[in-house]
């Protein structure tokens, strides 16, 4: 009787191929899709207190469009990556506009600003989720889809970030900045305001679910995608609890 393989073994063979190369490209459309979403969704708001305003986020939007589309005919991992921070320094630029802090930067690791600091817990709070998901499906957190395998660097746990950091996070603690109640913002309260969204229920496939259970679903997929060595296409936030109403909790 054979063996079965082991999974750490079929995410090794599964970076090798053009399958895990086809996945990362749609990994980096969904976290484009998710920059996107958010971004649009606070353009009214700003049209409204300023027609030059919008228009520079709207300037930002085609910027964003314009790296998307770039991915289709990406050849390598190092040309997505380039893409990727490409499109995200378009994003943090809308993100200064919509806080209302044109000046601002995005900072890491040693923030001192408190929307910085925010975000950083954030990203923490969603690696430490991610990272356990990871570890409870038997998979290796070093060998990712993306980012270089890497034993000191879990680069599967930064690759599955991105489909959640828009989401779960930004949406989470932007609100608190935008009505510029930054006087109150203190670690307990960010931490509160991300376990809140953790516990909510957002669409997701045919029904509704939260955080937790997405994120074991797309590990689950993913597994599946390296068992019969096709391409893992990657969870994409529908946003429609931005238009409609949706249940607190699962």
């Amino acid at each position: 009787m054979s063996r079965p393989i082991s999974r750490i073994y079929l995410q090794a063979l599964y970076w090798q191929s053009d399958k895990s190369l086809q996945s990362a490209k749609l990994l980096i459309q969904s976290k484009c899709q998710n920059m996107l979403k958010l971004v649009n969704f606070y353009l009214p708001y700003r049209l409204k207190e300023s027609p030059t305003l919008a228009q520079k986020l709207q300037k930002i939007i085609f910027g964003i469009k314009k790296q998307n589309s770039k991915l289709t005919v990406a050849d390598n991992r190092r040309k997505i990556l380039l893409i990727e921070a490409a499109a995200t320094r378009q994003y943090w630029r809308a993100i200064a506009l919509i806080i209302r802090q044109p000046n601002w930067q995005r900072d890491y690791p040693q923030a001192k600003d408190p929307f910085n600091q925010s975000l950083n817990i954030g990203y923490t709070m969603l690696a430490n989720f991610i990272r356990t998901a990871v570890k409870n499906c038997g998979l290796d957190p070093s060998i990712g889809i993306l980012h270089e395998p890497h034993d000191k660097k879990e680069a599967l746990v930064y690759d599955l970030q991105e489909l959640f950091r828009q989401p779960f996070i930004d949406a989470a603690i932007l609100p608190i900045f935008i009505r510029r109640k930054t006087q109150s913002v203190t670690t307990k309260k960010i931490i509160a305001e991300i376990s809140e969204y953790r516990s909510k229920c957002f669409p997701y496939k045919s029904g509704f679910s939260n955080l937790d259970e997405i994120m074991k679903n797309e590990i689950n997929s993913y597994l599946r995608a390296l068992k019969s060595k096709q391409i893992y296409i990657p969870y994409q936030h529908s946003w429609s609890h931005t238009k409609k109403k949706r249940p607190k909790a699962c």
